[in-house]
This record gives structure tokens, C-alpha cells and sequence, in this order.
């Protein structure tokens, strides 16, 4: 776990926040809600219709969908 920097310019260091979560649908950044929080970003209109119809949870995930969540995340960071 690190701490990142906020990059909107707040001069805050967020704990832990380049740890990505998923819905199975959408990765995001867990520093996502300090940005909302904070500097009011904007969602996509796609991404907000998932949270409402999960009710505004992260549904659990088997296994092998967390795999490939894991993979995407790493594919779309470059680590790959």
C-alpha cells in the first residue's frame, strides 16, 4: 500500500489509493471517492446506471472474474 498525490493539486497524499476496485463492469481507483469528495469530478452516465442497479455496492466476484479484472487493470496501466 502507498500514497499517491493528489493530482488535482490539493497538495494531499491519499493512503493506499492507486488500489483498484471493480464491479466486474468498471475499474476504478480507490482514491475515486476523494475525488468526488473533494474536487467534484464527473462520472460517466454508464458508470452511475451500474452503481444505481448494484444499489451502490460492490457485488462480490467469483475467482476467476477478479483474475481477469486483475488482468485488464494491469493491461490498461501498462504493466503488461
Amino acid at each position: 500500500m502507498g500514497a499517491e498525490i493528489d493530482v488535482l493539486g490539493s497538495g494531499r497524499h491519499l493512503i493506499g489509493g492507486a488500489s483498484v476496485l471493480t464491479d466486474g463492469e468498471w475499474l476504478w481507483r480507490d482514491d475515486l471517492r476523494f475525488y468526488l469528495a473533494t474536487h467534484h469530478v464527473h462520472l460517466p452516465q454508464d458508470f452511475l446506471e451500474t452503481a444505481r442497479g448494484n444499489d451502490y455496492r460492490v457485488p462480490d466476484l467469483r475467482e476467476d472474474q477478479l483474475r481477469l479484472a486483475g488482468e485488464e487493470a494491469m493491461r490498461i496501466l501498462g504493466y503488461q
